[in-house]
């Protein structure tokens, strides 16, 4: 896995510090075509969470998503979502299940176009 962006930002409740990483990956990835095997670039995304009291980490929470689509684009609005939103990793599946879901379409479309 290749980690091709990274969004950051922090959360502060009382004494402790909720530091959230967002990142787009990319993997190699391929699908079987009858006899061929079809190469693509999936993109996923991984969250993670850091709790800090003072310096020290308290809890880390990291969850991901890999090969949602081959289409960066897609997968860098969804990453835009769960930022925007301070999206727990825990609640990472929950938030784009469905959305990852209407993505599973994309590589048949992929294999259509790359058999062309």
């Amino acid at each position: 896995m290749k980690v091709l962006e990274e969004l950051i930002t922090t959360k502060r409740e009382d004494q402790l510090v909720y530091t959230y990483c967002y990142r787009l990956t990319c993997d190699d990835f391929s699908i079987r075509s009858g006899e061929k095997a079809i190469k693509f670039k999936a993109y996923g995304i991984e969250a993670e969470r850091k709790d800090f009291q003072g310096t020290s980490i308290e809890n880390i929470e990291r969850n991901s998503i890999p090969n949602i689509s081959p289409y960066r684009h897609k997968v860098k609005a969804l990453l835009n979502i769960i930022y925007k939103n301070n999206v727990s990793p825990i609640h990472l599946v929950d938030i784009l299940g469905n959305y990852v879901d209407e993505c599973a379409c994309d590589y048949q479309e992929n294999i259509i176009e790359k058999s062309v």
